[in-house]
């Protein structure tokens, strides 16, 4: 893609700055939970812009003192110690002393509380955010992540609700109080010189005008930050996640130089938001010079003529500075505003994703008899997602786009007109080729996807009529790329039935052919598992995805080439025990391998979409096909093959002739 067409589609991402506000506005609805906290913190900041404003009067009186000490009046105080006597004007400053001293401990228990509820209500909106969005995540179906890349989805859990948190809460919080603190120093500049107080207001348009300018500006610049940084996630999560493959094809330099480009991409980006930032603090800093030099040459000419006192001078320049930092903040609240709007679009825009609906109004089922239907279906990866956007493929092979580079289709089904009736009991095996669609029918039966067209039905009801919790414990999934969290081997077994009994959990490990490798590692079962599994082989991985799924114990166990990371003899071995388990449940094995589906009771062949033979083994075998040239195909490795095999990939191919011939002997 060029240059030209990644910014085109960098603009059709950012929003209007209606959309934007939109978002911003939900987002404190979020704040609004917590009430009360920002009430608290707002009777702080309210403490706090209180007590401060009074410190100028307190300073117009002390200077008033010194400057006409005689005016004070009052008789001489005394200390009752050693005979010591404060003068009426000393008198009065100790007063006054004291009283700044008392209103300093004031403000001090208010910025204590403004501070601890300004970050407690700022963590709160990121915990509530973050449990939106995680939950939301989990909610969505498969489709939206076929779409959706992860680091751009880890950006808006992490950097987004981070910008949000700044942006929502405190912003306004302090905003409210900077209106307060600015409407009190004018009300008190006002009674105190009408004449100046105009003046110095003069300096005020110019600085809204600058604030707008800047916010205007900076606003689709933050919102272009936040998508080139989801997009920088996204490359550096999947050269991690595919750091073997990255190290196995030297892809290094071409991942180094990808990564290059879109860290300059947001590197530009903000070094463009930092030149306006660094336009706006000198142009703020310059308006704030002018009203210096504005109260001290207007109002130093009338203390100097007498028709302003000194005090009175001071007081208002203390005044002006009140009006000075606030007026300075508008630069650094614009930015998080700015950035809090960026965020919120792109949160909202995720929890705005239309969820899988989680079923109909079947009341849940007691017993499921797991007979499944497949009604005329036809299914199309770019018509998978509920709310109606395209899709990209799932799983790869079977995707859309490949889907027609590899059977030169333009309509990209997966399926078409598909029929199948298996039976409460039975072991059906699916079998076919790369892109044969045996992978889409394994989704539709756990309801991964929906159907563009026809029905999927679980005795007898539409699959759409299900609690959808209660069809996903119905159906045990093995899948063939196996995710293991990193977390105990036990725990990852009991993954779907916490809590479960030991000994039940050794009884499904032996079942999956894995309980002697587990009873090997440091700690058995309670042996931590790194990340996805790392630190064991694909077989074993396999084997305890096995294990999860056999201690479930569901009445439909879908097996999607869950044996192809085995030897021939470990499969053996696993397949034998899965007849013992298998008893009285359905069970749906996705195959490419004979050796795989042969003691199914039944063998379905799958080419582009649509069941092409259909029978046992031996009916399959005595037939022209598909089927027959697979099986012709595995039998000839072992007569094309040298003795002695120097991999452990051919040697699993020439085991599948053992297999082959083992379970021939059988049947």
């Amino acid at each position: 893609m060029s240059e030209r067409e990644q910014a085109g589609r960098l603009n059709r991402t950012i929003p209007s700055p209606w959309v934007a506000w939109r978002a911003y506005l939900r987002a404190m609805a979020v704040a609004k939970r917590h009430w009360l906290r920002m009430v608290l913190a707002f009777a702080g900041m309210l403490i706090d812009s209180v007590t401060i404003l009074v410190v100028p009067l307190l300073l117009r009186w002390a200077i008033d003192i010194l400057t006409h000490p005689d005016a004070a009046g009052g008789a001489a105080v005394s200390l009752g110690v050693g005979g010591w006597r404060l003068s009426p004007a000393s008198w009065q400053l100790a007063r006054i002393a004291l009283f700044s001293l008392g209103l300093a401990l004031v403000r001090a228990a208010g910025i204590y509380l403004e501070i601890f509820m300004q970050e407690s209500v700022g963590n709160w909106i990121a915990r509530d955010l973050r449990s939106l969005l995680f939950q939301k995540m989990l909610r969505l179906p498969f489709a939206f992540f076929d779409r959706r890349q992860t680091g751009d989805i880890m950006s808006r859990l992490t950097k987004d609700v981070s910008a949000v948190q700044d942006g929502t809460g405190f912003v306004v919080l302090i905003t409210i109080v900077n209106i307060f603190q600015v409407a009190g120093a004018v009300a008190a500049m006002l009674l105190m010189d009408p004449t100046l107080t105009l003046v110095v207001l003069l300096i005020a348009p110019p600085v809204a005008l600058i604030t707008l300018a800047y916010t205007k500006a900076v606003s689709p610049l933050y919102r272009e930050v936040e998508a080139r940084s989801g997009t920088l996630h996204t490359v550096a999560q999947e050269n991690i996640s595919g750091i073997r493959v990255v190290k196995a094809f030297t892809r290094a330099p071409e991942e180094i130089e990808k990564f290059e480009k879109e860290n300059e991409a947001l590197f530009t980006a903000n070094l463009r938001i930092a030149r306006l930032s660094s336009l706006v603090g000198p142009a703020l800093d310059l308006m704030s010079v002018l009203l210096s030099l504005v109260i001290l040459g207007y109002g130093g000419y009338r203390a100097a003529t007498g028709t302003l006192e000194l005090g009175t001078l001071m007081a208002f320049s203390s005044y002006a500075a009140f009006l000075y930092w606030p007026l300075r903040q508008t630069g650094w609240l614009a930015d998080l505003i700015s950035k809090a709007l960026a965020g919120a679009v792109r949160i909202f825009d995720l929890l705005d994703e239309q969820e899988q609906p989680l079923g109909g109004p079947v009341a849940p089922v007691n017993e499921v008899r797991g007979q499944l239907e497949f009604r005329n279906v036809s299914f199309a990866y770019k018509d998978a997602d509920f709310s109606g956007v395209s899709a990209a493929a799932v799983g790869g092979a079977e995707g859309t786009s490949a889907w027609q580079r590899r059977n030169g289709d333009d309509d990209g089904y997966a399926l078409r007109g598909f029929n199948l009736i298996i039976r409460p009991g039975e072991r059906v095996a699916i079998i076919g080729g790369t892109g044969s669609g045996k992978t889409t029918v394994a989704n539709l039966i756990a309801r991964f996807y929906d159907p563009t067209a026809g029905q999927v039905l679980l005795d007898g009801r539409d699959l759409r009529e299900w609690p959808l919790e209660q069809l996903r414990r119905a159906v045990g999934f093995v899948f063939q790329d196996n995710f293991l969290f990193s977390l105990s081997v036990r725990d990852n077994i009991c993954l779907g039935l916490p809590g479960a009994d030991p000994a039940k959990v050794q009884e499904a490990a032996e079942a999956a052919q894995i309980a002697a490798t587990i009873e090997r590692l440091p700690h058995g079962y309670d042996t931590v598992v790194g990340e996805r599994g790392i630190g064991l082989s694909g077989g074993e991985r396999q084997r305890i995805a096995l294990a999860r799924a056999l201690l479930v114990n569901p009445p439909i166990l879908v097996l999607d080439d869950s044996t192809a990371s085995l030897d021939a003899h470990t499969e053996n071995a696993v397949q034998a025990a899965l007849d013992r388990r298998a008893a009285g449940r359905t069970v749906v094995i996705i195959a490419q391998r004979v050796a795989t589906a042969m003691r199914a009771d039944r063998i379905v062949v799958m080419d582009k979409g649509v069941i092409v033979q259909e029978g046992t083994h031996a009916e399959l075998v005595a037939q022209e096909g598909i089927y027959r040239q697979l099986y012709r195909e595995q039998m000839a490795l072992r007569a094309s093959r040298p003795v002695g095999l120097d991999s452990d990939v051919d040697g699993n191919l020439a085991g599948d002739v053992d297999a082959v011939q083992a379970a021939e002997a059988g049947c």
